[in-house]
């Protein structure tokens, strides 16, 4: 704005400069030339003319400029508004997939944590194609959308999601008889991730509520 305002106040200067220079100078003719009333009459009848001719052009470069500026301030809105809304579509389609991240880690301790047998080991080992939808998901995220503070912790809950799946392959590639042993352990480890994930919850919340 201060910009156009300048642009502004030079050519309305500069208007002014030449519309003085020019009166002056046919002053200073006429009394150097001493030119009769008649001349002088049709001399300051064109300069009018050409005075005329200028300010209806330069009204209708502000009018121009104007209606310029507003078409160019519409698109801005414009662009900003569909910006804002792809960036809430995004924020909402995180907090489901982390909505559901939550009732994942919820479920070791409900359905994992019992007597290590081949049955458990079979669910453990089908808990992975859940975190790992979960995780593709998220990496598809249109990360684009996101502003530098958003994108910061968008890297750092997909990083949660893919440490979680990392926890839950390490632990399935074990041999059996480790698995038994460490499965407490790993309930305890997967247990202590939902805290980052119910933290991940409120700041989305936080987010949303700035729409």
């Amino acid at each position: 704005m201060e910009n156009k305002t300048l642009n502004k106040v030079l050519i309305i200067s500069t208007l002014l400069m030449i519309i003085i220079f020019t009166i002056t100078l046919i002053s200073l003719v006429i009394q150097t030339f001493k030119i009769e009333s008649g001349v002088w009459a049709t001399i300051i009848g064109g300069v009018l003319s050409m005075f005329g001719g200028m300010v209806g052009a330069f009204g209708a470069y502000l009018v121009a400029s104007h209606q310029m500026n507003k078409q160019i301030e519409h698109e801005k809105k414009k662009e900003e508004k569909l910006r804002l809304t792809q960036i809430k579509k995004t924020l909402k389609k995180l907090q489901r997939l982390n909505e559901i991240a939550i009732n994942f880690v919820k479920s070791f301790a409900h359905e994992f944590n019992k007597p290590f047998n081949e049955e458990l080991s079979y669910k453990l080992k089908s808990s992975e194609t859940a975190i790992l939808w979960i995780s593709n998901s998220i990496n598809d995220v249109n990360d684009d959308l996101l502003n530098e503070g958003l994108m910061l912790d968008y890297i750092r809950y997909n990083h949660l999601v893919n440490h979680t799946y990392n926890e839950i392959i390490v632990f399935n590639e074990l041999p059996e008889v480790q698995k038994a042993h460490n499965l407490p352990g790993f309930i305890v480890k997967i247990g202590e991730l939902e805290g980052d994930f119910i933290q991940f919850e409120q700041y989305i919340k936080d987010q949303l509520e700035q729409f």
